[in-house]
């Protein structure tokens, strides 16, 4: 028995959690009575009477049945009430030996809790993120499917009044990128789907025990420093008389039933032994696609034109990242055989000579092996939930071989041809068609450059923000399109960020490349997709433009951003870089303060981090997204700094800056609320 096998449960994990209070709490009571214990050797037996009185009020009844450490204490309090006097001589060893080895010993016992309960919250939090993820999915999955249903309706209501022209011409677009994102999204819902079953099996088969393991092994290492401890307080105490030599004789046999390496696998285990809960069911709901009619199904991958690239995009992260962890195994595995033996050496080594250097060198080389081997299990769990991502992408994609990938079978309807018929059939007879009148060769070229446009539009990125006009700004703030770190500081330091100079180029400079998305009559089908998410979660997400549109949403100029951010103590207003220099002095101390855009003189804010050196980057804003750096948008700049400083991820993946401590400004005033005046003889400071 043991705790990666039967205290998987949350009952288990609490009983875990009881025990190390409780020892850690009985080592802070036996660090105290060896203290003691060294004093009263001096007071002989009326300062053993008030010592063990404190004593006893430690409750320790719960675990005294199924672990041996609170029986052998409960003896040895049992006993020393027949202690009428001790020796002075060994009142020192008590205090400068014994006592700081069991400091030691409570370090190592909160340290090794805290670890624990770091290693759980780790697989939790991993666990949740990924299903979070496969409810996000779902939810934009269900929108798309309801989008398509829209679009398609409102085509097809337009095309059977036989109308034509822009409005019959948009709605078709529309109903084509509807499509496009649907497919899209249907392969990350069914993967999201995949991979939160294969995590969970992950999570209870390899993660969980591993993290059990480990720490029951660490909890039973450091029982052999709590019998050094003990044995060394009876060493102390033995009188060597023979009323006192019973004492010495009952507390020793006491201690020699601790049994390192058993402490917790016999009664403990069995007493709180718990199971975890049944398995999570994680499918495909198909009553998403109960109004779709297409080629889509539940559980399924779909492989097409629209498709096709993003699934080999996807197999070979998966690939990749499968080798970089085959790679890290055979690195792991090496240097935990070479722990191993370095364990058992020092395992004959302390039979021999259990001195506290030769306990100290074990333990240290034990937990060494046992963060190898939990590291390994955890590794080869994720090689097989990889493994089986990787199988299930394969299929659709070894399905096709050589062929091309097929047409999205839901849009055959509306790119085939005027007379019904797809550009590319044959007649009933199985005979070439008859060559075309002017009008079906017109409807055939029509057909042909839907089909281009959509080829085009399965290539793009339909999560993409929209291009905007280069001359597109709000308030004299820098509004760049994407999540581009374009323009300079006050100073034109050659440090301020400006790493996401590509996207910039795209979304922002670079919209003349592109004058066809800027046009009015065709519209922007990535702008009118747009959406931010904010603080209150993904359910409140809206597109900003449309809430523009009905006034929930202005875009703030320098001065309003300016007055929200005025009481934040992080914020320092008008800084120069001497004094941002002085101020920032650890990795992670960052501060928020304005500038000036030497070229256009525009207000603009500016995060100021110590990462390696100093590191200034502009805090972008774009109407349509909001205040951002590389990732997500924020409404305020408030929100923005505290995510950012909440997530403990870089501000920009080439800097790899982290937000660690906010450095508040020594005064209540900023510096530009003080203006100087000068008068003859005097100085005026105005407020």
């Amino acid at each position: 028995m043991g705790f990666g096998k039967d205290m998987k449960g949350r009952a288990s994990h609490e009983a875990i959690l009881r025990v190390q209070d409780s020892e850690i709490r009985l080592l802070d009571t036996i660090h105290h009575f060896v203290l003691a214990r060294a004093e009263n050797d001096r007071k002989y037996a009326s300062g053993l009477g008030k010592m063990l009185a404190a004593t006893f009020k430690f409750d320790n009844s719960e675990f005294k049945e199924c672990c041996s450490v609170f029986k052998a204490w409960d003896v040895i309090l049992k006993e020393t009430e027949n202690l009428s006097r001790s020796l002075r001589s060994n009142s020192d060893h008590l205090t400068n030996t014994t006592a700081e080895v069991l400091a030691q010993l409570i370090t190592e016992k909160k340290a090794a809790r805290r670890k624990y309960m770091d290693e759980r919250e780790r697989l939790d939090t991993d666990f949740a993120r990924v299903q979070d993820e496969m409810m996000r999915n779902k939810m934009d999955y269900a929108r798309a499917v309801d989008r398509l249903a829209q679009d398609k309706a409102k085509y097809l209501e337009l095309h059977g009044k036989g109308k034509s022209g822009p409005k019959v011409d948009e709605a078709k677009s529309k109903f084509f990128r509807s499509a496009v994102r649907l497919h899209k999204l249907h392969n990350e819902y069914v993967t999201s789907v995949h991979q939160a079953r294969e995590h969970q099996t992950m999570l209870r088969d390899t993660a969980l025990p591993a993290v059990l393991d480990s720490h029951q092994d660490s909890q039973e290492a450091l029982v052999h420093k709590t019998k050094f401890v003990l044995e060394d307080y009876l060493q102390c105490t033995d009188t060597c008389k023979e009323n006192f030599q019973n004492v010495t004789t009952n507390i020793q046999e006491a201690v020699q039933s601790i049994r390192p390496g058993a402490e917790y696998s016999t009664t403990f285990v069995e007493v709180h032994k718990s199971s975890l809960p049944a398995p999570a069911e994680f499918n495909f709901e198909e009553k998403l696609l109960d109004d779709y009619r297409g080629s889509l199904k539940a559980s399924v991958l779909e492989a097409n034109d629209l498709t096709i690239e993003a699934l080999h995009d996807k197999l070979a992260k998966l690939t990749e990242e499968m080798e970089d962890t085959n790679t890290r195994i055979t690195r792991t595995s090496s240097d935990q055989q070479k722990a191993a033996l370095d364990v058992n050496k020092l395992s004959a080594l302390l039979t021999d000579s259990p001195t506290i250097d030769n306990i100290n060198s074990y333990l240290e080389k034990r937990r060494e092996s046992e963060t190898y081997t939990q590291t390994l299990l955890e590794m080869e769990g994720n090689i097989h939930r990889l493994e089986k991502l990787t199988a299930f992408l394969k299929k659709p994609i070894d399905q096709l071989g050589s062929k091309p990938a097929p047409l999205a079978s839901d849009l055959k309807d509306i790119m085939s041809g005027a007379d019904g018929h797809d550009a590319g059939s044959t007649t009933t007879t199985g005979l070439p068609p008859t060559p075309p009148s002017s009008s079906s060769a017109s409807s055939s070229s029509s057909v042909q450059k839907d089909h281009t446009f959509m080829k085009s539009l399965s290539k793009m990125n339909p999560f993409k923000k929209a291009l905007r006009p280069s001359g597109s700004q709000s308030g004299g703030l820098n509004s760049s399109g994407g999540g581009g770190g374009g323009g300079a500081d006050d100073d034109g330091d050659s440090t301020i960020s400006n790493e996401n100079g590509s996207q910039h180029g795209e979304d922002g400079g670079g919209a003349a490349s592109r004058p066809e998305m800027r046009s009015k009559t065709s519209g922007s089908y990535e702008r009118s997709d747009l959406h931010v998410t904010t603080s209150n979660g993904p359910e409140n997400r809206m597109s900003m433009m449309k809430m523009r549109e009905q006034g929930q949403l202005v875009d703030l100029d320098a001065t309003e951003a300016k007055s929200r951010i005025a009481d934040e103590s992080w914020f320092h207003g008008v800084l120069p870089r001497e004094e941002v220099q002085r101020l920032l002095t650890t990795d992670g101390d960052y501060l928020v303060r304005e500038s000036k855009n030497k070229k256009t003189n525009e207000t603009q804010f500016v995060l100021s981090v110590f990462w390696q050196g100093h590191r200034h980057f502009i805090i972008q804003f774009s109407p349509d997204r909001g205040w951002h750096f590389e990732g997500q948008a924020y409404l305020t700049i408030q929100e923005l700094v505290k995510r950012q400083f909440e997530s403990r991820l870089p501000v920009t993946t080439k800097s790899g800056a982290i937000l660690k401590r906010s450095v508040l400004r020594e005064w209540e005033l900023l510096n530009d609320d003080i203006e100087l005046k000068m008068k003859i003889g005097t100085v005026r400071i105005k407020m």
